[in-house]
């Protein structure tokens, strides 16, 4: 109903719930919060919150295999120092911390975005693969693999 003043005419419409303000636009009520920019964003927001807690527990467990093939790796290394090709070992566990890297930028990315959301055991826990890579990288470099 428009009263000639080109404003929304402004109602109370009697819910169950009791008495709710609507605004009336050609016969249907418009109500507040369905219009509500807010609740959208907090709903979005909960719901990466939620994907980024889910995200960083998947990059942890793609970057565990790269870890036990590294140290496999790094064991085969030690274990037979007559070998001929010893030194390829070095170059796989070079090669696993690099992969590790490439999950470490989303990974790194997602635990800022959700770092206010996700507890400490989290973060700990789904780090500790990559800080076992870098552990790997670490000898590595000492072993004298050139990057």
């Amino acid at each position: 109903m428009n009263l000639g003043n080109n404003y929304p005419y402004k109602a109370l419409k009697t819910t169950p719930f009791g008495r709710s303000d609507a605004f009336t636009r050609g016969g249907f009520a418009i109500m507040p919060h369905a219009t509500a920019p807010l609740s959208l964003m907090l709903c979005s927001q909960g719901c990466f919150m939620r994907g980024s807690k889910f995200l960083l527990i998947v990059l942890s467990l793609l970057a565990l295999p790269l870890f036990l093939f590294a140290t496999y790796s790094i064991y085969d290394y030690l274990a037979f120092p007559e070998a001929d090709l010893r030194h390829e070992n070095l170059y796989i566990v070079a090669f696993m911390v690099l992969y590790g890297l490439f999950l470490f930028i989303p990974y790194s990315i997602a635990m800022v975005v959700g770092w206010h959301v996700n507890t400490l055991k989290l973060k700990l826990i789904s780090a500790l693969p990559f800080i076992l890579l870098l552990f790997c990288a670490v000898f590595v470099e000492l072993e004298g693999v050139p990057w």
